[in-house]
């Protein structure tokens, strides 16, 4: 069964700011690095902007690297960054092409978890930022919980702005749907 809810890209050519969000640990990172490349475009991985931050510590004004990024021509910006605070609208507002990976939350905590210990052992190398630091105790509640949270208010966000995203709730269905674009 395919998972692909709608695929709203009618020409791949036509892309010159791409948003990649959604689940945790659902090939959002590598999917970005491969549009990115695909397309010829800068890449920015909102984790690498926010790595050395604990988690949920967002300024209170808006915070402008993520939003000086969107600003620019082209890019793709692959991560969540929910919170008002990193500017989500704008993002969706620029982008040409919304991708939205929404997996199943016990899925994606389950790929959280095996990643980190694939990257803990030495078997991984981190993708898009991330770098294993924080505790499964953060994880837990932002996996079941807020990326869903989340997800839905972007889905929503796009919709009221006008503009359809591409999702995914299968991360095969997301390489499948690129390697035909290519």
């Amino acid at each position: 069964m395919n998972s692909l809810i709608s695929d709203t890209v009618s020409d791949m050519s036509t892309i010159e700011r791409a948003v990649v969000m959604g689940s945790v640990a659902s090939g959002k990172s590598t999917f970005a690095e491969r549009l990115a490349t695909t397309m010829e475009l800068p890449l920015v991985h909102i984790d690498q902007i926010y790595q050395d931050r604990p988690a949920n510590s967002y300024p209170v004004m808006p915070d402008r690297p993520v939003i000086a990024e969107a600003a620019k021509d082209k890019w793709v910006i692959e991560g969540n960054g929910f919170s008002e605070h990193i500017g989500p609208n704008y993002r969706l507002e620029r982008a040409d092409a919304i991708f939205i990976f929404d997996i199943h939350p016990l899925l994606s905590l389950a790929n959280h978890i095996a990643r980190s210990r694939r990257i803990g052992k030495g078997l991984e190398l981190p993708v898009g930022g991330y770098n294993g630091k924080r505790a499964l105790k953060w994880y837990i509640p932002y996996c079941l919980f807020r990326c869903p949270e989340g997800i839905n208010r972007m889905l929503e966000a796009s919709q009221i702005i006008g503009k359809e995203a591409t999702v995914f709730t299968k991360t095969k269905d997301a390489f499948e749907w690129l390697d035909k674009q290519s």
